[in-house]
């Protein structure tokens, strides 16, 4: 009877990873930023209610052996007690119960990993994948079947595409795919390498064809990473193989009508330093977020929850293209100070997996991805739109469980 029980569970955890997956394609243009952030942050804590009681004895021992996680959470009571205390009606803001969400997220996802292991990271994975190729299918019919070819342009297709909010948002699930689809490229002694290999092939037409420059920066981050980490000589064969059918997939780009999108954004960035570029124009933006921070004397606990939609600086933006200007906004300097040593600490940890092995190994590829993701995530808004950031808390969860099973909880 309880293993029927457990099985029932686990069919539901993986039932609504399924639903936070799909949430992307469904949401259109039509949608704000907030709404969609708002649906994946339900969907998330009813995973977290489905396994309520091991996430509490989580949490507890998280908060207990590990003095990051237990600086985490003292860091969100401060910034509630700073944010009610300044006059911020967080009680009035969607985005205050974001935080608390993330970390039992965060935890429940730990617990999950623990129990299920590197399989169930593994059948996730295959599901992104899965969702990912079918975007694929559907964006390629759409794009040689729908599309003018010649002034697709003007049709204003990349700021609303059929399915994501963002033609940029197809460019988070392409870089997070990537990781994983090369991983499993270079673990694969069947014939299903060929699948992988056509993949990249498609990774990098559709990298190119929209000219996703900072996700082009990440994968060179995250393939300088994984030689850094150690892969072994076969796999740096197989790495190298991966990366020209990725190149070769983009080089098609160029034999097609498609390029009208390549051209414009070369144009508009030809007067722009390389971070304005790839931060899409947002530099100005920083400047002016520094100045309202600085005029308004919020460096200590910054405006609290959705700032930048809140304050309304930039109206119509609701994030700066930059992970650390939004915490500064949001959180102020010193939390802020506290999240980037945390960060600093998981980077110096990830690096040192390459004395683990000289071989290539789960751990060592999610490391690699969540370092790209991070120096991504300087130019443009992964922390701040939950679909994303969900991949990244997945990773870290699956890290963490793995460090936690041999007693080693940072």
């Amino acid at each position: 009877m309880e293993t029927s029980a457990l099985r029932q569970k686990h069919l539901l955890t993986i039932v609504i990873l399924l639903a936070l997956f799909i949430l992307p394609l469904l949401a259109t243009p039509w949608n704000s930023s907030q709404l969609v952030n708002m649906y994946a942050e339900l969907i998330q804590l009813v995973f977290v209610l489905v396994m309520l009681s091991d996430t509490i004895k989580e949490l507890v021992y998280l908060y207990v052996k590990s003095i990051y996680f237990r600086s985490i959470v003292l860091t969100i009571l401060v910034l509630y007690c700073g944010w009610f205390l300044s006059g911020i009606a967080i009680f009035e803001i969607y985005r205050t119960l974001h935080y608390p969400v993330y970390l039992l997220f965060f935890t429940a996802m730990v617990v999950w990993f623990k129990t299920y292991g590197e399989s169930a990271l593994m059948f996730i994975t295959k599901i992104k994948i899965l969702l990912l190729v079918l975007v694929m299918l559907f964006m390629s019919y759409y794009i040689f079947y729908i599309l003018p070819p010649l002034n697709y342009i003007e049709t204003d297709f990349f700021n609303y595409p059929p399915i994501y909010r963002h033609l940029r948002h197809m460019n988070y699930d392409v870089a997070l795919a990537l990781g994983f689809i090369i991983f499993l490229y270079c673990k694969e002694r069947g014939n299903k390498k060929y699948f992988y290999l056509v993949l990249l092939f498609f990774c990098g037409f559709f990298t190119v064809w929209s000219a996703a420059r900072a996700q082009t920066l990440s994968l060179m981050i995250f393939l300088s990473l994984l030689i850094y980490l150690r892969l072994g000589s076969n796999n740096a064969y197989k790495l190298a193989s991966a990366v020209a059918s990725f190149a070769l997939g983009g080089a098609c780009v160029f034999l097609t009508s498609y390029t009208a999108y390549i051209s414009e954004r070369n144009t508009i960035a030809n007067s722009e330093n390389i971070v304005n570029k790839l931060s899409s124009n947002r530099i100005k933006v920083w400047e002016g977020a520094f100045a309202k921070l600085q005029d308004e004397h919020a460096w200590l606990f910054g405006f609290g929850p959705d700032a930048w939609v809140r304050v309304n600086l930039f109206p119509g933006m609701s994030q700066p293209h930059n992970f650390i200007l939004q915490w500064l906004f949001e959180f102020g300097l010193p939390a802020t100070a506290l999240l980037l040593v945390i960060m600093f600490k998981s980077v110096i940890f990830s690096l040192k997996l390459r004395n683990t092995s000289h071989d290539l190994t789960i751990e060592k590829m999610i490391a690699a991805l969540m370092l790209s993701t991070f120096a991504y995530a300087l130019v443009d808004g992964q922390f701040y739109h939950t679909i994303p950031f969900t991949m990244i808390l997945i990773m870290g969860a699956y890290l963490l469980s793995q460090a936690s099973s041999v007693r080693k909880t940072p």
